[in-house]
């Protein structure tokens, strides 16, 4: 589960597009009223998914036609986790914004550059995340 604090905050279901790879602290966007994955700094995320999409078996997988996924909204100032992008660090309080490169897609960034929009500031400092490496945001900047 995505959310940290309050650990009892219920995530909103969004009907996700058909066939994509959400995974828990993914950013996601409205793609014509479905969600789709964060792919490029240019976007405005509109939340974090709360739980990877698994099979019976436990194991993720693709979204199915009309399924819908929890997220967590940018502004609703939830401590929730985000997928980190590589190399990146993370100072207590630092503004994080949304990744900047195709190897980042769905993945947070302590980088600014390139007009990248913010989601939040960190709730706890990280030095060197790997990829996807969840770390703890204040979800409390507006996301425009």
């Amino acid at each position: 589960m995505t959310a940290v604090h309050p650990s009892t905050a219920t995530a909103y279901n969004v009907v996700a597009a058909t066939g994509s790879s959400f995974e828990e602290g993914f950013l996601v966007i409205d793609s014509s009223n479905t969600l789709a994955i964060y792919t490029t700094q240019a976007q405005v995320s509109i939340g974090v998914v709360d739980q990877t999409p698994t099979d019976a078996d436990a194991a993720a997988r693709t979204t199915r036609a009309g399924e819908a996924v929890g997220i967590f909204f940018i502004g609703s100032g939830l401590i929730v986790n985000v997928a980190s992008a590589n190399g990146d660090t993370y100072a207590l309080g630092a503004v994080v914004y949304g990744g900047q490169t195709s190897d980042t897609d769905g993945y947070c960034s302590s980088d600014s550059s390139n007009s990248a929009v913010a989601i939040g500031h960190c709730a706890r400092g990280v030095t060197t995340t790997a990829a996807g490496q969840l770390i703890e945001v204040l979800l409390d900047e507006p996301g425009v």
